[in-house]
């Protein structure tokens, strides 16, 4: 130990006179040296607990003064020109040292982590915007093969579990951080070393594969055949034009795919689905996605781009089902593959609507944000397909997934919305505009994750339903205001469009019912109160919009009415709607559907008899009582003897009650405002047809109420 410290000393007073080589050559010694000591030490006997530590000392040392000599290297200081073929030997005997003093037992399990520690400073020493000189290119290369060689000969053995995890993941990081300096050094050479440092990696990986009975459950293979798919997913970025890259990395995902099938290691299914995930992205690149979105694309491309990755994808889900890895990473693989189709079908459709000039500008943080939206809830997607050891490994894809949700709900829901944000235009056609990968996407994928995160947390997957459900919810609103006022979402509301959000409330339910039924995720049992009180409060939403806000005569949006087929329509699929919920529903819940639907039928056949007398011009005033108040008073006796009857006949008591609600306040109309404005016969008509239809409701009543179960 002494030794050791004198030569520490010794080292810094070399550097301090710069001279660089004496300083390099104590550097490589000390490491062997001590080695020699502490193996002669256990061969005579005489071995103790401090001696067996001057390995594992002399490593952290040398590990420390190669990182200043590397550094030296770079020319932050006055240095020679042998500083980096000393750092790269001085690592070579580092390593070599480690890799032995763990192969004999000696502590601690981590003693890589100097030499990986190195490797990593030495990437983000060269990293940047600048070049390096070409020879470093060579040492920097023989570094990262000094620790992948050392964490492969220290990783055979049940302990060398982590050093085999160490070498590997710190080699294939460090590449990643030094992929663009290397690049711009020899952009053909950087690319010819991540190929051959990924053979590399895989060789180890199938060195450790036959050394164990358990080449699916290892994690030394799944360590080592990660970091191989790392680097040569980065030779493949080296030599792969962008537009073409999403191609690129599917087939990468499907080679993966082909050798889980056929090997069955540990780690190849993860990687083909993290490759399918890369693929994805790579269509998100802004190289790939402002043409098409600018509309400076071309269609072929794209059409190349986008098709050409789902097949190959769709190839590797298929492979992935064949290896039977488990669902969830076939579920992962597929989802991944409809991703990419529909991302790649909305960039051909903006390649073709082509949006130029003003219209293409102010949607373009929308757009930015959206695509880093989708971008890291498919990450989330991925990380949750397999449930890793710990808390890290169970909630890595929740909190990922979470990060996601809050992005997109802060920026594309609020902040930067088209109609309530930053304002600006909506890009595209109806349908298949920025609003579709915006919030239609992300809630479609965030209703799809919650499969994997229930594995997790029942309570993650309640949240991640639910926030589908309200991005879901604030497209489709989005998209209505899109129909009726066009690519500009300013401006004032007409009644057919307030009608249209009353159908929709409706419709959500509906979808909330069916989504409840179809995705046993988000409850367990027949019924959930999250979505029974989300129903109530969207059919107390629809009644209220489509019996008061929607009215152009009582409503309080004034003006003339002038959509009158697409009023009719917004009623028609409001009470349509609500009829479907009362049928999907039971108890209490129904009763209230089959209610709020009667009484927007009773409101549409009000506006109708108005509309039938006064056209567009409903809020007029009314010089002429007789005719139109008894048109009133017969649709409304004729409307509830109908409702009356069908309650009575369907055993409904709910509609039943609505029938005889109308009918007696139709009776009321009559005595209190008929008799006093009308004269003469029409009086006695309204008297008349009123007694004859409430006798005709009793009769009907009670003779449908003779048979059958007591009303419901």
């Amino acid at each position: 130990m002494l030794a050791l410290a004198g030569a520490s000393i010794w080292i810094v007073a070399r550097l301090n006179a710069a001279d660089v080589d004496g300083a390099g050559v104590l550097v490589c010694a000390t490491p062997m040296l001590a080695l020699s000591a502490a193996i002669l030490s256990q061969r005579r006997g005489t071995s103790s607990g401090l001696v067996a530590w001057l390995p594992t000392v002399a490593v952290a040392l040398t590990s420390l003064f190669a990182i200043v000599l590397w550094v030296l290297a770079l020319g932050w200081t006055a240095a020679e020109s042998h500083g980096p073929i000393l750092s790269a030997f001085a690592m070579v005997a580092a390593c070599g040292t480690a890799a032995i003093t763990l192969r004999r037992g000696y502590p601690p399990r981590y003693l890589l982590v100097a030499p990986a520690g190195v490797v990593l400073l030495a990437a983000v020493a060269i990293s940047g915007d600048g070049t390096i000189a070409p020879s470093l290119f060579l040492w920097f290369a023989l570094m990262l093969a000094a620790v992948a060689g050392s964490g492969f000969a220290a990783g055979r053995g049940v302990r060398g579990l982590v050093s085999a995890t160490i070498s590997a993941a710190s080699v294939a990081v460090a590449l990643t951080l030094a992929d663009r300096t290397l690049a711009r050094t020899l952009p053909l050479g950087h690319a010819a070393l991540e190929a051959a440092v990924g053979l590399v990696l895989a060789l180890g990986a199938a060195g450790f594969a036959r050394q164990t009975k358990a080449a699916e459950s290892d994690l030394r293979v799944a360590a080592w055949v990660g970091a191989s798919a790392e680097t040569v997913a980065l030779a493949i970025h080296a030599v792969t034009p962008v537009e073409w890259s999403p191609v690129a990395y599917a087939g990468l995902g499907l080679a993966l795919a082909a050798l889980a099938a056929r090997l069955r290691w540990r780690g190849l299914a993860e990687a083909a689905a993290v490759a399918g995930l890369a693929s994805f992205a790579a269509l998100l690149n802004p190289q790939i996605a402002r043409p098409a979105l600018d509309g400076s694309g071309h269609l072929l491309t794209i059409l190349g781009t986008g098709g050409g990755a789902a097949l190959v994808q769709l190839g590797a889900w298929a492979m992935l089902r064949r290896a039977r890895t488990g669902s969830n990473v076939a579920e992962t693989a597929s989802t991944l593959v409809v991703l990419t189709t529909l991302l790649g079908g909305f960039l051909a459709l903006r390649v073709v609507t082509a949006p130029h000039g003003p219209s293409a500008g102010p949607i373009d943080t929308f757009m930015d944000a959206s695509l880093r939206t989708l971008l890291l809830l498919a990450s989330g997607l991925a990380l949750s397909a397999r449930r890793g050891s710990g808390r890290l490994g169970q909630w890595r894809g929740s909190v990922l997934v979470g990060v996601g949700l809050l992005h997109g709900l802060v920026l594309q829901g609020a902040m930067l919305h088209p109609w309530w944000g930053e304002g600006g235009v909506v890009g595209g056609p109806p349908m298949a505009d920025d609003l579709l990968p915006g919030l239609l996407a992300p809630g479609l994928l965030l209703i799809w994750t919650a499969r994997g995160l229930i594995r997790v947390s029942r309570l993650a997957a309640r949240v991640s339903v639910g926030a589908g459900a309200l991005f879901v919810a604030l497209w489709l609103v989005s998209e209505l205001r899109r129909l009726f006022h066009g690519a500009d979402l300013s401006g004032g509301f007409s009644y057919a469009e307030i009608a249209a959000y009353g159908a929709a409330a409706i419709g959500f339910a509906v979808g909330l019912k069916a989504l409840r039924s179809r995705l046993d995720i988000v409850v367990e049992g027949a019924s959930d109160p999250i979505i029974d009180a989300l129903t109530w409060g969207l059919l107390a939403v629809s009644g209220l919009l489509l019996c008061y806000f929607a009215s152009p005569w009582w409503g309080p949006v004034e003006g003339r009415l002038r959509a009158p087929l697409l009023l009719a329509l917004g009623y028609g699929l409001g009470v349509g709607l609500a009829v479907g919920t009362a049928r999907r529903t039971s108890g209490p819940l129904a009763a209230a559907a089959w209610t709020v639907s009667a009484v927007e039928l009773f409101a549409a056949l009000t506006l109708a008899v108005r509309f039938a007398f006064h056209g567009g011009a409903m809020r007029v005033a009314q010089h002429e009582l007789s005719l139109e108040t008894w048109t009133f008073s017969a649709a409304w006796a004729l409307y509830g003897l109908a409702v009356l009857v069908a309650g009575a006949r369907t055993r409904i008591g709910a509609v039943t009650g609505v029938g005889l609600g109308v009918l007696l306040f139709t009776a009321a109309k009559v005595f209190l405002f008929d008799m006093a404005h009308l004269s003469g016969a029409i009086r006695a008509a309204s008297f008349i047809a009123l007694g004859a239809i409430l006798l005709v409701g009793a009769l009907a009543a009670r003779r449908l109420a003779t048979a059958g179960s007591p009303l419901t």
